[in-house]
Order: structure tokens, then sequence, then C-alpha cells
């Protein structure tokens, strides 16, 4: 059972974003079959119970509180607390999630010679591009092409994000992102004809979006079924007062608030990765409309529907009535195939990689030691 330390980039105990839904996920799936000692820049924001879930595990947490973002890409004493775990404990590999635990992580694997894993949720680097933010794009694509040279494997979420980091790469796979969700007990058919719209309101590409759908989506679709009801789920939440749209803020369930959707939209115009709300949607069998960048990566769906913007109102007033008429909008395909989907499962492909390139790597110094010594 290998020990790993695995570096947070996010404050995974706040898992109310999809990177820190990502890492919280991966941590306790490598807690599942293995050592897992797990770095967390903590600011002091909670979500849910995840101490409770990582002592089950085992996972030992090495919580560091910081107060300022800043901290996180080289904060002193998280390495020199790192560097003791190091001493302490058997690590034989080092993973590190998001760019911000770049230069603590390549400080670490210079230091200790052990293999390197990069996860990386996003292309940073091309979604502060697409922000506008040319210095900041120009310094994190510094920070990820070196650790993209050094990892002895990175991680992407879709097969768009690995052809972008291919050119720095040693190696690289997909790792794509999950769903935690389980399936419906019981089928629920909503009463009310509700859209959904949901996610942390917090990231400038869903902030857009829900000026996308109060400003342009919800008052043609509102023309045409006056009974509709747009509702925005997440924080922080913003303060709307529009026609036919309710901002609900945090929910702890929102299971509840799918059951409730006859559909789920995704209206992004920008972002990176893939989007872990598709994810959950599909897996509480609610079919999907999406901008192509809001759905990069997860085309194999039948219940994801993509379009542009411009076509969005005509198809959310066509799937609204097909939902009146007593039509099924969920493909039976899908319902197997998300299946397919769980984070256990994907932690799992990520163990059994990283064990792999521990065993390749510890044949080689092997070699190159007998090569030594002859």
């Amino acid at each position: 059972m290998p020990n790993i330390l695995f570096i947070s980039g996010k404050n995974f105990l706040n898992s109310a974003k999809g990177a820190e839904i990502r890492i919280l996920e991966l941590v306790k799936g490598l807690g599942r079959e293995n050592r897992v000692i797990a770095v967390n820049f903590d600011d002091g924001k909670r979500a849910g119970n995840p101490l409770e879930q990582l002592d089950e595990l085992g996972v030992t947490l090495l919580n560091i509180r910081i107060r300022h973002p800043a901290q996180k890409l080289f904060w002193p004493g998280a390495y020199l607390d790192c560097c003791r775990v190091l001493r302490k404990q058997n690590v034989d590999a080092i993973i590190c999630s998001h760019v911000w635990s770049v230069p603590c992580a390549l400080a670490l694997a210079r230091m200790s010679g052990l293999p390197l894993f990069f996860d990386d949720h996003n292309v940073e680097h091309d979604l502060l591009r697409q922000q506008g933010r040319r210095l900041a794009s120009a310094l994190v694509k510094r920070l990820e092409s070196n650790v993209l040279r050094r990892a002895t494997l990175t991680f992407a979420v879709s097969e768009v994000d690995r052809v972008l980091l291919a050119p720095w790469a040693r190696a690289i796979e997909v790792l794509p992102n999950g769903t935690s969700l389980p399936p419906p007990d019981v089928e629920v058919r909503p009463q009310c004809p509700v859209v959904l719209f949901f996610g942390s309101l917090g990231y400038e590409p869903n902030r857009e979006a829900v000026r996308i759908i109060t400003e342009r989506i919800a008052p043609s679709v509102a023309r045409r079924i006056p009974e509709v009801e747009f509702r925005i789920v997440g924080r922080p939440a913003p303060k709307i007062r529009v026609p036919n749209v309710t901002v609900v803020g945090f929910v702890d369930r929102i299971e509840d608030e799918l059951d409730r959707a006859v559909l789920i939209i995704v209206p992004l115009l920008h972002g990176s990765g893939t989007r872990i709300k598709i994810m959950d949607s599909l897996a509480r069998h609610r079919p999907v409309v999406s901008t192509p960048k809001g759905a990069e990566g997860l085309a194999d769906f039948e219940s994801l529907k993509i379009e542009s913007l411009d076509r969005f109102p005509d198809t959310i007033v066509d799937t609204l009535q097909r939902w009146k008429e007593g039509e099924t909008l969920f493909s039976d395909r899908d319902r197997q195939a998300i299946l397919r989907h769980s984070w256990g499962d994907i932690a799992k492909t990520l163990s059994t990689a990283i064990s792999r390139e521990i065993v390749r790597e510890q044949s080689r110094m092997a070699a190159v030691h007998a090569h030594t010594n002859a």
C-alpha cells in the first residue's frame, strides 16, 4: 500500500466548487486503497462534513491556515511541515492538484527525488487568457509548463485539455470528472416547468451565465411559457429581481433542486475543464442544455444537448412542451452510461496509474543502483 503526499492548491474542506469537489473526491478515493497525507490550505470556509469522511478513511490531514490566497503559492511553514512528513513517513509519491500547489510540490520533489504527479482540474493559463488577464496568464503558463515537464504523469480532465497541455508534458492521461450523486431511487416527475442553473456564483463564468439567463434566456422563454420558473442556486446569491427568476442561494442537497427541475441549463461562454454540474444533473436523470464551451469534453451523452446561445430559448421551450405532453426526456442509454462516471471508479483509475508509475520508478532506481555497483 503506497504512502502518498497529496498537496491541494484549494481548500477542499469547502467543497462547494468544481476544483474543491474533485480534490476531495480524489483524496477520499485514494484513501480507500492507499495511505494518504493530504495537505490542505484552509481559508476558514466549510461545506458539508469532509473531516468525518476523511477520518473514517484514515486519511491524515495536514491543515494549514492561511490569511491570503497568495500564501498557497509558497508558504515556508507549509514547505517545512511537508519536509517533516517526508522525513517521518515512508512517502512513495507526491501529488499536486491545481497550480497554486505547484511551487511547494516542485521543491519537495526536487529535494526528495520522489515521483511527482500533477492533477490539472483546469488549464488555468487558458482560462485566464479567456478572461483577458494576459499577465496572469503568462505567469501561470510558466508554472504549468514547469510542473508538466517535471511530473512523472499529468492528469487532464478531458481530451480537449490533454491536447492543450501535451506539448509540455512528459506523459499525460485523461482522468475525467465524475459524480458522487446516486441515481434516484424512484423517478420523480417535476410538478412545475422549472429550469435550473447551479454552481459557484463567485466564479466569473458562472456570474456571466446568470446575466445571460436573466437578460436573454428567461424573458424569451417566459413570453411563450408564462408559468416557467428559472431557479438560480449557489453562493454568493446575487441580488436579482427579474420576473420568472428565483434566486435560491446555497442549498445543502442539490439533489432536491435537480429533482424539482425539468431540465438544467449551462449557458457558459468561458471556462476550462469539464462541468461537474453536468455530471451531477445526468446522475439524477435530468436532461441538460449547454453551450459548446459548457459541454466541452462531455459530448458522448444523448441527454446533453449542445446549442448556441441564440438557440437556447427555442430548445428550452421545446423541452418543456415535450415534458407537458408526458414524453420521457432522459435517454435509457445515458442511465447506464452515467454509472461509469462515479468518483469511486475514477479514483481507482488514479490509484492504479500511480501504483504503476511508482513500481516503474522503483525498478528504474534499482537498475541504476545495480549498474553503479557493478
